[in-house]
C-alpha cells in the first residue's frame, strides 16, 4: 500500500514536470526573455531581472515592429548601452538564435572590432542552436524550435546557412570582407574595445567610414540595425549616427549605478555598491564614466590638457606650510540647474595649490553653511564672490554665518560684478590656468563631478552643458594673476 502511494506521488510529480515543460516551451516560443530563462536559468536570475527583462523585451519589440517612433512608424535602429560584463553580447547571441528560429529566412550580419570576436559570436550562436537537453525532461533548443537545422557542409565561423537557405549568418569586422553578402538584421557588437581606440580621432573616423560606406550598404531594405556597446566617446560610430538622425534611433542606456545617493545599483550580482566605489576610485574617470555610467567623454577638443598635481603641499624646513595666503573664489549658480562652485587654494610663489572644492546644485540656504564651514576649516584669508545672480546677498549671508555662528571676523569677503565676456575669459586664460594650478593627486576621487566637468570641458563653448567649474577656476587664477599688489605673508599654524 505504501509503495503504491509512493508510485502514485512520483507519477503525479512526473506529470507536473511534463506539463510545466510544455508550458515553458510554449512561452519560450513566444517570448524572447522566457526563451533565455529556459536556455540559461543560471544567468537569467531574479537578481538580474531589472536589466535583462528590459533588454530582452526591447529587442523583441523592435524585431516585431512594436517599438514606435513619435510619428507612429516602427524603429529600425536601436542602440543598447550597458556596462562591461553585464552579458550584453551574450543576450545578443541568444537573440540571434531565437530570431533565426522565429523565421529561418532571416539573414544576420554581425560585426565586431575584429575577426576573432565576430567568429566567436558566430560559434556561440551555433552552440545555442545545437544545445540539447540532458534527458527527456530538460529543454534544449530543438525542443523549443524543431525547424532549425544547419545546411550540410555549412560549418564555417565566418558564414553559414540553415537548411533551405543560401545564407543566414555572416561574421565580419572593419578589417574583414563582406563582399556579396546581405542581411536584414545587422548587429554591431562592441565595435570599439578600448580607450586607445575611443580617443583616437583617425581610428574613429576609419570605423565610421567603414560603417557608412561598407557595412551599412549591405543591409537589405527595411532591415534592422542593432548596435550593442559600451559608450566611449561622443563621436564614436554610435554617437555620430544618432547625432545625424536622432529621430531614427531608439536608445536604451542603463548605467551600473541608478542613484548614488541611495546607492541603488542596476544589478548587485554584476556590480554592487562596494565594487562600484572601488572602480570609481581606481580607474581613470574618463574610462569609469564611459564604462560604468555610459556617459561618453572626449579627450579631443578639450580646453585643458593635463593638470599638474601634488602629493604634499609646500612646506618649510620645519615641516610647516609656507602658503603666502589662502584664497577662495565663489561663483553662485546662474540658473536652477546650474552648479554653485567654490574653490579654495593656497598661494605659493604665484602658483595655486587647490585645497578644497564645493561643487553642487544644492540651494543657497544649504551651501551658505557649507561654504562657511569650508572657509573656517581651511583658514581662508580672502574670499571673492561674484555679485552677479544673487551673489551680493549670498556673500552677506556667508559673512553673517561666519561672524554670528563661527565667531570669525578674520576672513575678508569681497564681491564684484563680473562684466567681462565669460567665453573670452575662459578661453584666453586656459593656458595660464594650466600653468599656475596644482590639484591634489587624488582630486578625481575627492571631487569626482567637479573633476569630470573640468577635464572634459570643450574648447567649442557651444558643446558644454555647464561652465560653472571652469568659470570659477578661471576667476581663482585671476585673483592672483591680475593683481599688482604684493602678497602679504601669513604664518600658517595648520597642516594638511
Amino acid at each position: 500500500m505504501k509503495k503504491e502511494k509512493e508510485d502514485d506521488l512520483r507519477k503525479k510529480e512526473l506529470e507536473r514536470i511534463k506539463l510545466d515543460r510544455i508550458i515553458k516551451i510554449k512561452e519560450a516560443q513566444e517570448s524572447f526573455y522566457a526563451f533565455c530563462k529556459v536556455m540559461y536559468p543560471n544567468f537569467f536570475t531574479k537578481g538580474r531581472e531589472l536589466y535583462t527583462i528590459k533588454m530582452c523585451n526591447t529587442l523583441q519589440d523592435i524585431y516585431e515592429g512594436k517599438l514606435l517612433k513619435k510619428n507612429g512608424e516602427p524603429y529600425k535602429n536601436i542602440s543598447i548601452n550597458l556596462p562591461p560584463s553585464f552579458g550584453k553580447s551574450f543576450i545578443a547571441k541568444l537573440f540571434t538564435s531565437w530570431a533565426l528560429a522565429k523565421d529561418v529566412k532571416n539573414q544576420f550580419m554581425v560585426a565586431s572590432y575584429n575577426e576573432d570576436f565576430a567568429s566567436e559570436f558566430s560559434n556561440h550562436v551555433r552552440e545555442f542552436i545545437n544545445k540539447k537537453s540532458d534527458d527527456g525532461l530538460g529543454i534544449g533548443f530543438n525542443d523549443i524550435f524543431n525547424n532549425v537545422k544547419f545546411k550540410k557542409g555549412s560549418n564555417r565561423s565566418s558564414d553559414w546557412a540553415l537548411e533551405g537557405n543560401y545564407m543566414n549568418f555572416v561574421a565580419t569586422s572593419p578589417n574583414g570582407s563582406s563582399t556579396g553578402k546581405r542581411g536584414n538584421v545587422h548587429i554591431i557588437d562592441d565595435l570599439i574595445k578600448s580607450a586607445e581606440v575611443a580617443f583616437n580621432e583617425k581610428e574613429l573616423e576609419r570605423l565610421y567610414n567603414w560603417y557608412v560606406n561598407t557595412f551599412y550598404s549591405r543591409k537589405l531594405q527595411g532591415g534592422l540595425t542593432i548596435m550593442i556597446s559600451t559608450r566611449w566617446a561622443t563621436n564614436d560610430v554610435c554617437g555620430r549616427l544618432i547625432e545625424k538622425k536622432p529621430d531614427d534611433w531608439y536608445v536604451l542606456t542603463m548605467p551600473a549605478c541608478l542613484n548614488e545617493e541611495t546607492q541603488e545599483m542596476l544589478c548587485d550580482e554584476n556590480c554592487n555598491w562596494e565594487t562600484y566605489v572601488d572602480l570609481r576610485e581606481t580607474q581613470s574617470p574618463l574610462i569609469f564614466s564611459a564604462n560604468w555610467l555610459q556617459i561618453p567623454l572626449d579627450s579631443f577638443g578639450r580646453l585643458y590638457g593635463d593638470f599638474k598635481t601634488y602629493s604634499r603641499i609646500p612646506r618649510n624646513e620645519n615641516g610647516m606650510p609656507v602658503f603666502e595666503k589662502i584664497i577662495c573664489y565663489t561663483d553662485t549658480a546662474d540658473k536652477g540647474n546650474d552648479f554653485l562652485c567654490s574653490i579654495i587654494a593656497g598661494v605659493y610663489e604665484k602658483e595655486l595649490y587647490v585645497l578644497d572644492v564645493l561643487y553642487t546644485k544644492d540651494g543657497m540656504s544649504i551651501t551658505e553653511k557649507k561654504l562657511a564651514d569650508m572657509l573656517v576649516d581651511n583658514k581662508v584669508n580672502d574670499v571673492t564672490i561674484e555679485s552677479n545672480n544673487g551673489g551680493e546677498g549670498y556673500a552677506r549671508s556667508v559673512t553673517r554665518i561666519l561672524r554670528e555662528e563661527k565667531n570669525n571676523n578674520l576672513i575678508n569677503i569681497e564681491t564684484f560684478h563680473q562684466s567681462k565676456n565669460k567665453a573670452s575669459r575662459i578661453l584666453s586664460m586656459s593656458s595660464t590656468v594650466e600653468r599656475l594650478v596644482y590639484f591634489p593627486s587624488n582630486w578625481n576621487n575627492r571631487w569626482n563631478e567637479f573633476y569630470l566637468s573640468i577635464i572634459t570641458f570643450q574648447s567649442d563653448m557651444k558643446k558644454n552643458r555647464h561652465d560653472d567649474s571652469v568659470d570659477c577656476l578661471t576667476g581663482l587664477v585671476e585673483m592672483i594673476d591680475n593683481t599688482s599688489k604684493p602678497i602679504t605673508a601669513i604664518k600658517s599654524i595648520f597642516s594638511y
